[in-house]
């Protein structure tokens, strides 16, 4: 085949899709959901402080929670946010959130969590360019 071939085939091809993260380095349970909705159907609620284009930012919306254990990953297109549902925790810099309230994840967004350390340690969640 001819090199010009190859790269027409190259460029016909599919782009794989961008994948959203979440890196759960912390000892505790976190939760996160693929399938946050506006519309009715999946059988459980997540509160988010951040949901795209709702005034104000913060939106309740369908959604099914499924547990990310400790020190585990989750990667996925369909990653739509997370949170710590027992305690509070930290995101984007250092926003506290409440316990319960979800952050969503755009896209090829990638969140690293991890413990804060010291006496009273929380989740610290950043977003990881």
């Amino acid at each position: 085949m001819h090199l010009y071939t190859l790269l027409l085939l190259a460029l016909a091809l599919p782009s794989p899709a961008t994948a959203g993260r979440i890196t759960n380095n912390t000892p505790w349970t976190a939760r996160y959901t693929t399938d946050a909705t506006t519309s009715s159907g999946p059988p459980n609620l997540c509160a988010f402080w951040n949901w795209q284009n709702a005034s104000p930012h913060a939106k309740t919306v369908h959604c099914t929670q499924r547990t990310l254990a400790a020190h585990t990953s989750y990667s996925a297109s369909s990653l739509d946010g997370f949170t710590f549902a027992d305690r509070e925790y930290h995101s984007d810099g250092g926003r506290g959130q409440t316990r319960g309230v979800w952050t969503k994840v755009g896209g090829s967004q990638t969140y690293q969590c991890k413990s804060s350390g010291g006496s009273d340690p929380y989740p610290q969640c950043d977003l990881f360019p």
